[in-house]
């Protein structure tokens, strides 16, 4: 079921889903009297459906269903509306290099108001802090105008990318919307996310930059950077401007039905669903990092520098370094404790589905309703397998924090920075990360078990591109294969029989016409008797290739034409080529 209507549910006990009047049924009278009750029937439920069927890949766009007639329209629009995120990605570049070269010494720069006008210079303070007066202000001229050119230019990369979205893959308008920004967003901040995965390396490979190490400072520039790249990349995606990009548009039904019906009628591609539900662990941890994780550890660690920079001054002995205390080895446990958690992440779904079979019984209605509280009445199946992998991946994240915190025993690594951490991970974070767990499961347990709704179902709409990958519409429009494909399509809409076009006998030439009926009305299928009905004539015998019959007009229904001879008795040449040649008298 396709469109913004949605089945209603079962019996008295189900959520408000939509109902059917019985026919008849009186509404209010004219005097403004209460309406009488109306009956209502509900739409019986679907508890036996059948796998959903994988849709093939789809045909090339024809012309009348692309919005837009070029990709370099396309471009031209979003350069329109360029202006805006360019601007705020200028103002991150520049917030970037002030964090970078604030991120050196936090606690320095901030005490710097009081002593900068005594007798320390700025470019005194620049220098000790390992950096170049000139450098810094070359950086901060450049840097965002050079950054944001290089955004500008990632356009035509982003329109490219935009012009094959079809928005037919998606469940609902809004959806086709949100990804177009999203892709958007995510194209023009590239050189943003590349640049700080750049400067990692580069610090990690104890490259000569003021960032020598993996100090307090370093991780709270890196924790700032990172977060404010994320938020603007938020701020990209909701200034765009989609609507005036596409045009007046026909934007279809509202609402596609999902036909990734739970718990799944099939057999699971076990493979697939790993990969998938890895990918979805990620996805849930990175969501975790930039709500919560970013801003704690910006705030944390700038507290670890000022906390080490007061002890440095009051004690000199502890010298000029400035460590995070955490050892090569310590971060060599973390990482491979973070990935055995996000593989352990991974096989929990596969594993709830199992264990939750026992619920299969009590589904009421296997239908796909948009409103959780709608599929979690009549779907007790699905309503635990959520529960249940939001719990196991919690208690994962709990594991792996404890055996961190047992490796930081054993190598001396427990100081007051990993009690810090420790405390917030349990008070705060893991708390955090059960509630992201749980949404995100509820709103993605069909791409885990099915994979992308796309890959079911068709959303109703007029549009399946939004511009042509090469040339324009109405290039598009004069190919050859799209004429052919526009007559069949015209053809289908007036019931009409598929126009045979190719060598061999009716019926057996290339594309649609394959299958079409012969021309004689014989009865006959692609594979049945050339002998026709007793009168008939033999379509294959009669009717050469690309010949038309003379309908009857020499006794015979198909009597052919002779190939490449012209006619002065004002019939219909045969082909363009006979035009321009002289009649013969």
């Amino acid at each position: 079921m396709t469109g913004a209507q949605h089945p209603g549910h079962p019996g008295d006990t189900g959520p408000g889903a939509p109902s059917q009047p019985v026919p008849g049924a009186q509404g209010a009278s004219a005097l403004g009297a209460p309406a009488p009750a109306v009956p209502m029937r509900r739409i019986a439920p679907l508890t036996a459906l059948p796998p959903p069927p994988r849709i093939g890949p789809d045909e090339p766009a024809l012309p009348d269903e692309i919005l837009l007639e070029s990709r370099r329209d396309l471009t031209r629009r979003l350069l329109r509306q360029v202006w805006k995120p360019a601007l705020v990605i200028a103002a991150l570049w520049l917030l970037l290099v002030i964090g970078y070269v604030q991120s050196t010494s936090p606690t320095m720069w901030a005490l710097s108001p009081l002593y900068l006008g005594s007798d320390i210079s700025l470019g005194t303070l620049l220098r000790t802090l390992g950096l170049s007066p000139w450098g810094v202000t070359a950086a901060l001229l450049l840097v965002p105008v050079l950054g944001t050119a290089a955004s500008i230019a990632l356009v035509p990369v982003a329109s490219a990318r935009i012009a094959r979205l079809n928005p037919r893959h998606e469940l609902t308008d809004l959806a086709f919307l949100r990804r177009i920004a999203r892709t958007w967003a995510r194209i023009l901040l590239a050189p943003v996310a590349a640049t700080i995965g750049v400067l990692g390396l580069a610090v990690l490979c104890q490259a000569p930059l003021a960032w020598s190490d993996l100090s307090y400072g370093v991780l709270a520039g890196f924790a700032g950077g990172i977060g404010l790249t994320w938020c603007a990349t938020i701020a990209a995606r909701a200034l765009l401007d989609v609507t005036a990009v596409l045009g007046e548009r026909d934007a279809g039904d509202a609402l596609a039905q999902d036909r990734r019906h739970l718990p799944p009628s099939a057999p699971l591609d076990v493979p697939r669903v790993l990969w998938r539900s890895l990918l979805e662990a990620l996805r849930a941890l990175a969501v975790t990092a930039g709500a919560v994780v970013l801003p704690l550890a910006w705030l944390v660690f700038g507290f670890g520098d000022a906390v080490v920079v007061f002890g440095r001054v009051s004690d000199p002995s502890l010298g000029s370094r400035i460590d995070t205390g955490l050892s090569l080895a310590t971060w060599f446990v973390g990482g491979v404790l973070l990935a055995l958690a996000v593989a352990a992440m991974a096989l929990v779904p596969w594993i709830a589905m199992r264990t939750a079979d026992g619920l299969r019984s009590q589904v009421t209605d296997l239908r796909t309703y948009p409103a959780w509280n709608d599929r979690a009445l009549v779907n007790p199946w699905e309503r635990r397998v959520c529960m249940v992998i939001a719990a196991a991946d919690t208690g994962i994240a709990l594991a792996a924090l404890l055996l961190l915190v047992l490796s930081l025993a054993a190598v001396g690594g427990l100081d007051a920075m990993a009690w810090i951490w420790i405390v917030l991970d349990l008070v705060l974070v893991i708390p955090v990360l059960f509630g992201i767990l749980l949404w995100r499961m509820r709103a993605r347990l069909r791409d885990v078990v099915y994979g992308p709704a796309s890959a079911h179902m068709r959303r109703r709409c007029p549009a399946a591109r939004i511009a042509p990958e090469a040339g324009t519409r109405s290039e598009l429009a004069a190919d050859p294969v799209v004429r052919q494909r526009l007559r069949a399509a015209a053809g289908d809409a007036y019931g009409l029989d598929p126009v045979w076009s190719g060598s061999g006998p009716v019926g057996s030439g290339p594309g649609p016409v394959g299958s079409g009926p012969d021309l004689v009305g014989s009865g006959h299928g692609p594979g049945g008797s050339a002998a026709g009905v007793a009168g008939r004539p033999d379509p294959a015998r009669d009717l050469p290739d690309g010949e038309l019959p003379d309908f009857g007009a020499t006794g015979s229904s198909l009597t052919p034409i002779p190939r490449r001879v012209r006619r002065d008795d004002g019939s219909i040449p045969e082909d363009l080529t006979d035009l321009g040649r002289p009649r013969r008298r």
